[in-house]
């Protein structure tokens, strides 16, 4: 398989600890430079040929390179991949070779805050902050143009699918929503951003939304609705306690035997107490005296 086809994956590159190698080079030069001078003394032609062969190889570029934690060497031969160096320190590598250098650490942006409809057709601003890594540093170099350029486009691509499938708020319901479901959401943005940056070699470290609101055009339309619905469901609770109140008092009422009551005296009672215990302003008592 060639070297730089797509679907071909990183590999290690030969390479030895730069000590070592140069090391090995100044043991060369000797060699040679004693081999030569015992072929000119002894006018030995094979020593002296042996020490030019061994100057030509200790004067070949041997590349070196110093390579920092958390960052990696790709190595391409006369334009074509050899391998990858993922290892921080000192090291020689093959001749005439060519190393770039990738970063290894973490990368972290942020996508928008952009404006886009949710699943409900509703105009929302959302945003999010995406950490990455390279994983694959000969997918990151060759695969695509500029991993880092790739991963933003990529990236916004997701939040901008991840909008359009949930809508914004679910009400009461079960259904997953962006506002009320955040564990779910953001696996849902971690799983599509992995296969969107698997070709590029990334590695998706973590994803979550950043920003979440509704558009400004309908921002007063929602928090009216939103105002009315929590509305509703206060005064549902208080009618629900209200009437088990007014329940409880006419039990009492009536197994008590001190006072006696007929229908029409417990609905009127039964009728007071819910508005006592309903209404939003203070109730001034009237007290019937009639016969």
């Amino acid at each position: 398989m060639n070297g730089n086809t797509v679907g071909a994956a990183e590999r290690p590159a030969w390479r030895i600890d730069g000590f070592v190698g140069l090391g090995v080079l100044v043991l060369v030069i000797a060699v040679a430079g004693y081999l030569g001078y015992r072929g000119v003394m002894t006018e030995n032609v094979y020593l002296i040929v042996l020490a030019a062969v061994l100057a030509i190889l200790a004067l070949l570029p041997a590349r070196v390179v110093i390579l920092n934690p958390n960052e990696a060497g790709v190595i391409t031969f006369f334009g074509t991949y050899v391998g990858s160096i993922k290892h921080a320190g000192f090291h020689v590598y093959m001749p005439f070779g060519s190393l770039e250098r990738v970063t290894l650490r973490l990368i972290n942006f942020e996508v928008g805050p952009m404006k886009v409809n949710d699943a409900g057709g509703n105009p929302i601003l959302i945003g999010a902050i995406v950490v990455i890594r390279v994983e694959d540093t000969f997918k990151a170099r060759f695969n695509v143009e500029d991993w880092t350029s790739f991963a933003e486009t990529q990236a916004e691509t997701a939040v901008r699918t991840l909008a359009a499938t949930y809508p914004y708020d679910s009400g009461d319901g079960d259904d997953p929503s962006l506002l009320r479901h955040h564990d779910q959401v953001r696996h849902a943005l971690i799983e599509d951003m992995k296969r969107r940056l698997e070709p590029a070699g990334l590695e998706v470290d973590d994803a979550r939304l950043s920003h979440l609101a509704y558009a400004p055009e309908i921002a007063a339309a929602m928090l009216r609705r939103q105002q009315a619905k929590a509305t509703v469901q206060a005064r549902r609770q208080i009618a629900e306690g209200a009437a088990a109140i007014v329940e409880g008092t006419l039990a009492q009422l009536r197994a008590g035997g001190s006072v006696t009551l007929d229908d029409r005296d417990l609905s009127r009672v039964a009728a007071n107490l819910m508005v006592i215990l309903t209404s939003e302003q203070a109730v001034t008592p009237v007290i019937d005296v009639s016969e």
